[in-house]
């Protein structure tokens, strides 16, 4: 009976799922997926950028090494990485492949912070726009909120 039980504990016990293995089952990554884009979650690419999304290689790299700090893993980080990459996938289809904000900086700015335009005015201008409404869908929106974005203007 103590070997049965201790068996039946063993089996009970959760395992903890690797970030890899975590966004590989996400429902969006799902929905980018079935767009026709391969998702890795780390590239020879990764040196020192959380992720980037290639519209002419169909290829949306998540850097998961990047999102430790201190030996743990971000997990919210690696959470807006996803959904900024996505953002970049619905404004390449919105731009009939090349990327091009959905919202005006008016619209976007009303569910912003002035951390995130700090971060955008760092890229070039030509940049900005599409970054920032990136940042700030990932910073605001939910998995299903930025999925049904990228079916909306993918699918």
């Amino acid at each position: 009976l103590a070997l049965s039980l201790t068996a039946l504990l063993a089996s009970a016990t959760p395992a903890i799922a690797s970030p890899s293995s975590l966004l590989r089952s996400n429902h969006l990554t799902q929905v980018v997926e079935d767009y026709g884009i391969t998702v890795l979650t780390n590239h020879e690419e990764c040196l020192d950028s959380y992720g980037f999304f290639s519209p002419s290689r169909k290829l949306m790299v998540i850097c998961v090494s990047q999102h430790y700090e201190n030996g743990k893993m971000d997990y919210a980080e690696l959470g807006d990485t996803l959904r900024h990459e996505s953002m970049h996938l619905a404004q390449t289809c919105y731009g009939k492949g090349t990327p091009k904000p959905i919202l005006s900086w008016n619209q976007i700015a009303k569910h912003s912070n002035n951390q995130i335009l700090s971060i955008v005015q760092r890229y070039p201008a030509d940049r900005q726009h599409v970054e920032y409404e990136a940042f700030t869908a990932a910073a605001t929106l939910t998995n299903t909120q930025v999925s049904k974005i990228v079916k909306d203007f993918c699918f």
